[in-house]
């Protein structure tokens, strides 16, 4: 007997439907022809469509919890200049000029710290939904904002650079009314 013979025999002592009677050769044509019909295509194939829809849906949910109920995520923060090196006199401000600003919003100190003013931001009326506004103070400015811890100011930012010239400044009703003028509301 050779090696081939002896797993043969083995492949035959242990196969579970040894007892079983042969199938015709008309029921081996009729499962072989419906094995050729069906395509041959893994699960994940036959069932991408599926899976993607509710994987976007799935997404689209979380996008939106983390949205409206505020999710525990890092705080977005937006980065400026100060305004520093502006040694120009400057005219009153406009709001039709504030409204060309890229960043406006209501922020309040949070701390500064190395030169860098940090303000929690509660308002937006132009630029990215941020949480935090952080502003590199400038030296040898003219015209800048001494920012206070805890106070609350409205800062305009025009190409990365905090606004002077009465753009910016502490919160009151005249600069309020400005950025309400500018941005409506």
């Amino acid at each position: 007997m050779t090696s081939d013979d002896s797993l043969r025999d083995q492949l035959r002592r242990s196969d579970p439907a040894s007892s079983l009677e042969p199938l015709g050769g008309e029921e081996v044509s009729l499962i072989i022809g419906r094995a050729m019909e069906t395509p041959n295509r893994p699960w994940l194939i036959r069932h991408a469509k599926p899976i993607a829809a509710v994987t976007s849906l799935a997404t689209a949910a979380i996008v939106v919890f983390v949205i409206v109920l505020g999710g525990d995520s890092s705080p977005v923060i937006e980065r400026v200049q100060g305004a520093g090196g502006v040694m120009a006199k400057c005219v009153p401000p406009t709001a039709e000029e504030l409204s060309r600003s890229d960043v406006a919003v209501k922020g309040t100190v949070r701390s500064i710290r190395a030169g860098v003013v940090t303000l929690a931001i509660s308002q937006v009326w132009a630029g990215p939904r941020a949480d935090l506004l952080e502003v590199a103070q400038s030296d040898g400015a003219r015209e800048t904002t001494e920012f206070v811890v805890g106070q609350d100011y409205l800062v305009a930012a025009q190409d990365g650079r905090v606004r002077g010239c009465g753009y910016t400044g502490v919160e009151s009703a005249e600069l309020r009314t400005l950025y309400g003028s500018a941005f409506g509301g």
